[in-house]
């Protein structure tokens, strides 16, 4: 992995990983049910906003350029918008949509074995199976998120010809 593939993958654990009550949550609490109480925390972080710098920062990783990052954004929080919310709380939506594309590149990533290109390509390449939708828009729904995933989850499916 390159340093940029390094920095996307840290960039996307730091989102994930949630606050520091995860980490440090009650002994034996986390090690009974880690999904469970993960995804519990990551339903408060949402609920209650997360920062519109975690959405640009996923915006780069996924954005090879400046502008494929604010499309990316875009997708997600129009620029009228982003006006207001930059160095702000984004909205529940906007956290939730935010969450689901940071998951899906994670999925990415994990499946491209940390080929950040080839998650770029895969993402903003308009596929068959999502009548010719790009990722990264047929992700603003949780049942397009749903599609991609399972998109992901399919090797025959995959688009991206890198190596």
């Amino acid at each position: 992995m390159d340093h940029r593939q390094n920095t996307a993958a840290a960039e996307i654990l730091r989102l994930f990983k949630g606050p520091k009550e995860l980490h440090a949550g009650a002994p034996g609490k986390i090690a009974e049910r880690p999904m469970l109480a993960y995804d519990a925390v990551l339903h408060r972080m949402v609920a209650r906003g997360l920062k519109a710098s975690d959405l640009e920062g996923i915006s780069r990783i996924i954005g090879a350029t400046a502008g494929a990052a604010a499309d990316v954004r875009r997708a997600i929080v129009p620029d009228s918008t982003w006006k207001r919310r930059k160095g702000k709380t984004l909205s529940a939506t906007e956290s939730d949509q935010t969450a689901r594309l940071t998951r899906i590149t994670a999925l990415a990533l994990e499946t491209w074995r940390g080929n950040l290109d080839a998650v770029r390509e895969f993402l903003a390449t308009p596929h068959p199976e999502l009548d010719g939708e790009r990722p990264v828009h047929a992700m603003q729904t949780d049942s397009g998120a749903r599609l991609v995933e399972d998109i992901l989850n399919r090797p025959e499916t995959w688009t991206p010809r890198l190596s």
